[in-house]
C-alpha cells in the first residue's frame, strides 16, 4: 500500500486525517478487505487480509502495490483460476460477486466484491474475504451426519417415526411401507394416532404425554392398522429430543413387529386358561371322589360289616325264633345300605345333569307348590310364611331343581324353629348383576357359623339334634344350584335365625 500523505497544507492535513481514520475503520474488521482501483493497483487492504493470505506488516510495506495482490495469491492459490474471475468482473465492471474459494493450506474463503461508482463510473472493487473453514466442516459434518442417519433409517428393519410434540408425523423410514403400503408418504403430516387401534388408543396416549411432560423414554406395544386394513403388533420405543429451552419439538418412535409374539402369548394364555379350567374340573372330581369315599367309607362299610357279622351269626345259631331275628336285621342293614346308594346315586345326577330342561317358572306358583307338600307341617308349626317376588317374579330354571331347593330350604326353617318363637319365614326375589337372587330368611335357631360354617354344606354334616337330621338337604341343594352356575350363601347367628341366598346361574 502507498504510504500516508505527508500534508503541507491544511487540506492535506484533513485529507490525513480522514484517511487515518479510514484505515482504522477497516483493520478493525472480521473479514479481509481489499480496495483495488480501475487499472487494478491496491489502494487499501487491512491487517486481517494480511493474515488470511500469510504476509506480515514490514512484508507488505516492501512491496509494490501493484504486486502485493498477485504476489498473495500466487502464494496461496493458483493464480490462473483467481486472475481469471478477476478478468471476468472487471469485463461486467458493474456486477457482484458472492462465492467460495479454497486456498492451498485447506481454507475456505468466502469471497465477495462490489464495483465501486463515482459520478456513473466504475473507478475500483472492494473485495473481502471470509475465513469459513469452521463453518464449512461443521455444515459438512451436519450433512454428514444427517446422510449416514437417512442411510441407517432407510434400510434398517424397525420402523423409524419421527413426530412433534403434538403426535403430528415428521418422517416414516421406508421400512414402514411393509405396513401402510406404497403410498405410506401419504401418512407425513398426519396423527400418528390416527393407524393406533381404538382399543390400544388410551394407552398409547397416555405414553405418548409421559415422553412430553415428563421427557424420559417410554416403551408400548401397541396395534397400529395396516393399509389392507387389519392390524400389525408393535412393540415401540420412544424417544423424546429435548431443545435448549428445555422442552421437547421432536420424538424417535422406533418398532418393530411382535405380532407372531402376541398370538404365541394369545395361545399361551388360551391354554393355561384352559388347563386352568381343566385343573378346577380336576380338583372338583377329586373333592367329589373324596366325598364319595367317606360315604363308602362310613356309611356302606357299617351295613356290610353288620350284614357279614350277622350271617355269621346265622350260620351258628341253631334257635329258628334266632335265625329269624337275625334275617330281619340282615334286611334293616340292607335297605339301609340301598338308602345311602340311592343318595349317592342322587347326587350323581345332579352332578352330571347339566343340561337339564329350563322352562319359565313363577316363583309364586313355585312356593305354592311347595306349601302343598308341606301343608301338614306348617299347620302343625302354625309359621307364617310371607313371599315378595315383584322385583323378579320369573324364572328361566329346571322346575324340579327350583321345587327342590324351595322344600329343602323350607323344611329346613320349619323343622329347626325356636321353641320359644313362632316361626316367620319371608322369601323375597332381587336382581342383581349377572341374574336374579333369591333370599330365604327365617326366625328359628340358627347356626353357630364360626364354630360349624365350613361344615354347612358337608355330606351328612348335622348341627342340630333333631330326629329327622341327616345332612343330606343343604348338601343336595348346593350341589343343584352349582351344578347350573349359581351359588349359595348363609348368614345365620346361633339363636337369631338363618337368612340363605341363592344368585342363580
Amino acid at each position: 500500500m502507498s504510504p500516508p500523505i505527508r500534508p503541507d497544507n491544511p487540506k492535506e492535513s484533513e485529507a490525513s486525517q480522514a484517511y487515518s481514520l479510514l484505515q482504522a475503520a477497516v483493520n478493525s474488521t472480521a473479514d479481509g478487505l481489499l480496495v483495488v482501483n480501475a487499472d487494478g493497483k491496491i489502494s487499501i487492504y487491512n491487517h486481517r487480509f494480511l493474515e488470511i493470505f500469510g504476509f506480515s506488516e514490514e512484508e507488505a510495506k516492501d512491496q509494490p502495490d501493484e504486486v502485493l495482490l498477485s504476489k498473495a495469491i500466487t502464494k496461496i492459490v493458483d493464480p490462473d483460476k483467481f486472475l481469471d474471475r478477476v478478468r471476468e468482473l472487471y469485463a461486467t465492471p458493474i456486477a457482484e460477486s458472492n462465492d467460495f474459494m479454497e486456498l492451498r493450506n485447506g481454507t475456505i474463503l468466502h469471497r465477495y466484491s462490489k464495483p465501486q461508482i463515482l459520478n456513473g463510473e466504475v473507478v475500483g472493487r472492494v473485495w473481502s474475504f471470509r475465513d469459513i473453514t469452521e463453518q464449512k466442516k461443521a455444515e459438512a459434518s451436519v450433512l454428514k451426519s444427517e446422510q449416514l442417519y437417512r442411510t441407517l433409517t432407510d434400510h434398517m428393519l424397525e420402523f423409524i417415526n419421527l413426530v412433534d410434540s403434538q403426535g403430528k408425523i415428521i418422517y416414516l423410514s421406508p421400512s414402514t411401507k411393509q405396513i401402510l403400503g406404497d403410498n405410506y408418504l401419504d401418512h407425513v403430516g398426519t396423527s400418528i394416532f390416527s393407524l393406533v387401534h381404538a382399543e390400544d388408543l388410551e394407552g398409547a396416549i397416555g405414553k405418548f404425554n409421559q415422553l412430553v411432560v415428563e421427557r424420559r423414554a417410554v416403551k408400548a406395544e401397541v396395534r397400529y392398522q395396516k393399509a389392507n386394513g387389519g392390524y400389525i403388533w408393535l412393540e415401540t420405543n420412544g424417544n423424546p429430543i429435548v431443545n435448549e429451552g428445555g422442552t421437547v419439538d421432536t420424538i424417535v418412535l422406533a418398532s418393530r413387529e411382535i405380532t407372531d409374539r402376541k398370538l404365541s402369548e394369545e395361545k399361551i394364555l388360551e391354554q393355561n386358561s384352559k388347563l386352568s379350567a381343566i385343573a378346577d374340573t380336576l380338583k372338583t372330581k377329586n373333592e367329589q371322589l373324596e366325598e364319595f369315599t367317606q360315604i363308602v367309607s362310613h356309611n356302606l362299610r357299617s351295613p356290610v360289616s353288620n350284614i357279614l357279622s350277622l350271617l355269621d351269626f346265622y350260620e351258628k345259631s341253631g334257635d329258628e325264633n334266632e335265625k329269624k331275628s337275625f334275617i330281619k336285621m340282615m334286611h334293616e342293614s340292607s335297605s339301609k345300605m340301598l338308602s345311602h346308594l340311592h343318595e349317592l346315586n342322587e347326587v350323581l345326577k345332579i352332578k352330571q345333569n347339566k343340561d337339564i330342561e329350563r322352562q319359565w317358572i313363577r316363583f309364586d306358583d313355585a312356593l305354592e307348590n311347595v306349601k302343598q307338600q308341606l301343608s301338614v307341617l306348617i299347620s302343625n308349626t302354625e309359621a307364617i310364611i310371607t313371599s315378595d317376588f315383584a322385583v323378579a317374579p320369573q324364572i328361566h330354571y329346571p322346575n324340579i331343581y327350583l321345587e327342590s331347593i324351595l322344600i329343602n330350604l323350607l323344611s329346613n326353617a320349619l323343622k329347626y324353629r325356636h321353641p320359644e318363637k313362632m316361626p316367620e319365614i319371608q322369601f323375597s326375589t332381587t336382581l342383581i348383576e349377572g341374574g336374579i337372587q333369591l333370599t330365604i330368611s327365617d326366625n328359628g335357631l340358627g347356626i353357630n357359623l364360626k364354630k360349624y360354617g365350613h361344615h354347612i354344606f358337608k355330606l351328612r354334616k348335622t348341627f342340630h339334634n333333631h330326629p329327622e337330621s341327616h345332612g343330606i338337604g343343604l348338601f343336595m341343594v348346593k350341589n343343584q344350584i352349582e351344578a347350573l352356575g349359581g351359588q349359595i350363601n348363609i348368614y345365620s347367628e346361633e339363636n337369631n335365625g338363618t337368612t340363605f341366598t341363592v344368585k342363580f346361574g
